[in-house]
């Protein structure tokens, strides 16, 4: 089991680097950088990048403070802006080349300024909407459905992911969220925990104060 672990982490890091080392060529290669002081830079900052994440994982798994939650929190957010930044970047070829081969003028480097600074304001959007809750009225008709069952609210919450991101505060909020529906039966489907190094009982203590009639149900 610890063989598999092993061999998963390195195959993983070595697609992070890979990705990275495709991102980090692109920007050479499109705003044609050559001063040697800055393609260095940029080599330590894309090597750091690319591990980033996983040592970030490693870290989260057996601590807890501050300075892990920070670094653990950073490498995350950069996942999502990358993700973007390839998405970027492949648009970026498919724009230059097209209007190569049909001989229209194009600044490679403005389309890459666009383009990346359109993935840099999604990537922001992203986090803040990740942090925002919605809740999602659903009228769900049953056939059968016993008599006593008729009108019941229930409350579905998933995905809360309670860890170095998402800890007690967030709980504490979701929690408020839910007991001011007034729900006659309250579901916590996974994933309830982010997979580091927390205290489990005092970061869902909050879901401790849910109040339902019918009961909570993880």
């Amino acid at each position: 089991m610890f063989y598999q672990f092993i061999i998963s982490v390195v195959i993983i890091q070595l697609m992070f680097f890979l990705l990275h080392f495709v991102l980090y060529n692109f920007f050479l290669l499109f705003l044609g950088i050559t001063n040697f002081r800055i393609i260095f830079a940029l080599k330590i900052v894309f090597i750091f990048l690319s591990a980033s994440f996983i040592l970030s994982s490693l870290l989260s798994f057996r601590y807890f403070n501050i300075p892990a939650r920070f670094f653990y929190t950073i490498s995350t957010a950069w996942l999502g802006f990358f993700y973007f930044f390839l998405w970027a970047a492949a648009i970026s070829f498919i724009i230059y080349w097209g209007f190569k081969y049909f001989s229209f003028p194009v600044d490679q480097k403005l389309l890459v300024i666009i383009l990346f600074s359109l993935a840099a304001l999604v990537g922001a959007y992203s986090i803040v909407n990740a942090r925002n809750v919605r809740i999602t009225e659903i009228v769900v008709a049953l056939p059968n459905l016993p008599p006593e069952w008729q009108g019941r609210r229930v409350v579905l919450i998933s995905d809360t992911h309670l860890g170095p991101v998402r800890n007690y505060v967030f709980a504490q909020r979701l929690a408020n969220k839910i007991n001011k529906l007034k729900p006659d039966a309250v579901f916590i489907a996974g994933d309830l925990y982010d997979g580091a190094a927390v205290d489990l009982d005092r970061i869902a203590e909050p879901f401790g104060g849910l109040t339902a009639p019918l009961g909570v149900y993880f």
